[in-house]
């Protein structure tokens, strides 16, 4: 229950996609797909995973987008003080960055996640259990 809270919250908080839709944590919805999975509650299993691996995905490409789109735009040029410059584009990057990514998917308290989440998503953790969701 606290994890439906939750992901309610985020959704009310987080900036929605382009065409509309929110992007939601994929962390709430992995433990709320986990909370499902030790409850034998197999089809939330599987729409909790999904939907994690979707805003999993999502939130990469967003990031990579983001960060492509503002290496563009701030590129490193020569300079008579080539420290101060390459500094100076560096920390125009990083605010470009941070807005990019604020305007996609919303305040970024809301994504951040645990390292332990996030090894379960990168050792793909998520398919074992979507796995054995549809077996069941």
């Amino acid at each position: 229950m606290i994890g439906i809270l939750l992901i309610t919250l985020a959704i009310c908080l987080c900036g929605s996609l382009e065409n509309g839709a929110v992007l939601k944590p994929f962390d709430l919805l992995y433990e709320e797909g986990t909370q499902a999975y030790y409850r034998n509650d197999w089809h939330s299993v599987i729409y909790y995973m999904e939907e994690a691996i979707h805003s999993y995905t999502q939130q990469r490409k967003f990031k990579i987008q983001c960060r492509l789109q503002c290496a563009e735009q701030h590129e490193m040029q020569e300079a008579a003080q080539p420290n101060l410059r390459f500094f100076s584009v560096i920390l125009r990057r990083a605010h470009c960055i941070q807005q990019c990514e604020s305007q996609r998917m919303g305040p970024a308290s809301i994504y951040r996640v645990s390292e332990e989440v996030l090894q379960e998503f990168q050792r793909r953790t998520v398919y074992n259990y979507l796995q054995l969701a549809y077996y069941k």
